[in-house]
């Protein structure tokens, strides 16, 4: 049964909210012209039902199938980008703003990973083969609501719950799993145990999807606000073991969570790392490296930091950079190798570092009559951990002079 009501206060809240109002009046008269209907979907809806200020793209539902919404846009002269239009999907650019459009679909066939579609112009079955009922609410222009599955009152109730039964939803689409943990972190007062269940034994076909769809979801659910309030409840039911087909080291992950609010630096790279920190095996046959090659390092890469001195701080930064310093002190912290006031003091010392550049060339040293490649790069280094050693004070003269003695040295030494 389809319920319809209207959203309060729409005029006003997608005015507060910046909503491309004109643009989408536009685009629907456009599509008018051939019967078209357009109505808005996902996170608009859900932000609009719960008087939020909308902060994510506009995404439209059609009862077009996309060669008509093509034809329709280059008669209007529209700017269109065929982003899954063998799914239906299209984005439009319109006065600099990204609208995505998709046709009514429904399932034909699915194994888990990808579905076979067929367009129609039946609202009904497109709702139904929607995830959850709060993400098969769709409303136009005006702010009617049309609502086939009880959405609406899920949301302000605080629910996430399947379209249907769970584990049909999931076999569906693996992907239904993360989705649904991360719509329960951002909606739920409480996750909802059925649907769970369901998830946890459908757990083991996470890894058939690729990882670029996985990471995506992660990410969202690692960053979440509310994953402090409910990661232990996700964490039994060893879910995420499967994301990335390792287990995750959650000890405590919570102290991890607490500091990083406390310092305003919530990152999902360093959470990352935290969860398969002591997994360099597994890291370096992982497919973590498609994050790209920066952020692969940092994920991988440990420091070893002495005795947590100013000195030893500052030789770090140097060679290593403040993030990969700033993750180390944070893991000593959370797993008790140091104190609050401890971290605190080296966090202000990172935070206060400025960069230093080495005071040597190769061509300082050429200039002392040392050609040799192997040499340079000796001396280099022994010029470079003199320095370090005197805490960065030692200026491009005295550096010289330092080497002038070395070099004398070696001289004499050989004769």
């Amino acid at each position: 049964m389809i319920i319809k009501n209207k959203i309060k206060n729409f005029k006003s809240l997608a005015k507060k909210s910046n909503f491309p109002m004109k643009e989408l009046l536009m685009l629907e008269d456009i599509f008018f012209k051939v019967d078209g209907t357009v109505r808005i979907i996902g996170g608009n809806v859900r932000d609009l039902i719960l008087g939020r200020k909308i902060n994510s793209s506009t995404d439209l539902a059609i009862d077009l199938n996309p060669r008509q919404i093509v034809d329709c846009l280059k008669k209007s002269n529209i700017r269109y980008i065929k982003t899954g239009y063998k799914f239906g999907t299209i984005t439009i650019v319109i006065n600099g703003i990204n609208i995505e459009v998709t046709s009514l679909r429904k399932d034909l066939s699915t194994d888990g990973r990808w579905a076979e579609v067929e367009f129609t112009k039946d609202w009904l079955e497109d709702a139904k083969r929607r995830d959850l009922t709060i993400n098969s609410i769709y409303c136009d222009l005006k702010g009617n609501i049309f609502d086939y599955f009880g959405g609406k009152d899920d949301l302000i109730n605080g629910r996430v719950l399947f379209v249907g039964e769970p584990m049909k939803r999931i076999k569906e689409d693996y992907l239904r799993i993360l989705r649904f943990i991360r719509f329960s972190l951002e909606y739920s007062k409480k996750i909802d145990h059925k649907s769970l269940l369901a998830c946890s034994a459908m757990k083991r076909k996470l890894p058939l999807l690729s990882f670029e769809r996985r990471m995506m979801e992660f990410k969202k659910i690692l960053m979440s606000r509310k994953i402090n309030e409910k990661f232990n409840e996700l964490d039994r039911t060893k879910i995420f073991d499967y994301v990335f087909m390792s287990k995750i080291n959650s000890m405590h992950i919570y102290k991890l969570f607490e500091i990083e609010r406390e310092i305003k630096d919530e990152d999902f790279e360093r959470r990352i790392k935290f969860l398969f920190r002591n997994k360099k095996r597994f890291l370096k046959r992982s497919d973590f490296h498609k994050l790209g090659k920066k952020s692969f390092s940092r994920i991988i890469e440990r420091l070893k930091l002495e005795n947590y001195e100013e000195t030893d701080i500052h030789k770090n930064l140097f060679l290593h950079g403040r993030t990969l310093v700033n993750d180390e002190i944070i893991f000593n912290y959370v797993d008790g190798n140091i104190t609050f006031r401890k971290f605190n003091k080296l966090y202000k010392i990172t935070n206060s570092w400025k960069p230093k550049k080495n005071p040597v060339s190769g061509e300082d040293i050429r200039q002392l009559g040392i050609k040799e490649g192997k040499l340079i790069g000796k001396y280099l280094q022994d010029v470079l951990n003199w320095w370090i050693k005197r805490n960065f004070r030692p200026n491009k003269t005295e550096c010289i002079e330092y080497l002038h003695k070395v070099t004398k040295k070696r001289m004499v030494a050989k004769t």
